[in-house]
């Protein structure tokens, strides 16, 4: 089951105020396939897309594209102000070259 850091939730909260979206959420998608496998995007979405899970995790709206949802089944979201969103846990992909 997908997991959210206290740094993570901080920061999707933060991402909603910024856009006014009280009843919006965050929406994980396998935004490009390359070498090393799908690259995942978020962004803040008013509400789920066909075919997406719908999940509320520490009061926050996620909607996990079908792909997205496979590779994040056991992952851990977390943020960091240098780094950005990190996450963890996610399947092995061998890389290209």
């Amino acid at each position: 089951m997908l997991t959210l850091t206290d740094n993570a939730v901080k920061r999707f909260k933060e991402m909603l105020v910024e856009e006014n979206g009280n009843d919006y959420g965050i929406r994980i998608f396998a935004a490009t396939s390359g070498c090393c496998g799908p690259s995942l995007a978020i962004d803040i979405a008013d509400g789920a897309e066909r075919g997406d899970a719908t999940l509320e995790k520490n009061g926050i709206k996620v909607f996990l594209e079908k792909e997205a949802s496979k590779l994040l089944s056991e992952a851990t979201i977390d943020f960091s102000d240098k780094r950005g969103f990190i996450i963890n846990g996610m399947p092995q992909t061998s890389c290209c070259g």
